[in-house]
């Protein structure tokens, strides 16, 4: 059973720790964030959001390609690319 954070039962789903993997990786990849950027304010906030945009970006390509640059190429390279482009130009500017 696939589990979803945005539904009306997170609540009660993230009681039960469905989220805990998750949540796990996404404060691992914080934590590099901060190894690379100690005074970064965010990386709990830009761990999340690009393992989110990746999903999304990687969907987006496949099934919905108006909604990215990456769907006419269809190269899973790109979105790396773009998200390495974010994610390092995000941290350039602290």
């Amino acid at each position: 059973m696939k589990y979803c954070y945005l539904s009306p039962k997170v609540g009660e789903d993230n009681k039960q720790q469905f989220f805990k993997p998750y949540k796990d990786l996404c404060a691992v990849v914080g934590t590099i964030i901060l190894a690379c950027c100690p005074n970064y304010k965010y990386p709990k906030s830009l761990a999340s959001t690009i393992i989110e945009m990746a999903h999304f970006q990687n969907f987006f390509m496949n099934n919905l390609p108006s909604l990215t640059d990456f769907g006419n190429n269809k190269e899973e390279s790109e979105i790396i690319a773009f998200l390495n482009d974010l994610v390092f130009n995000s941290l350039e500017k602290n």
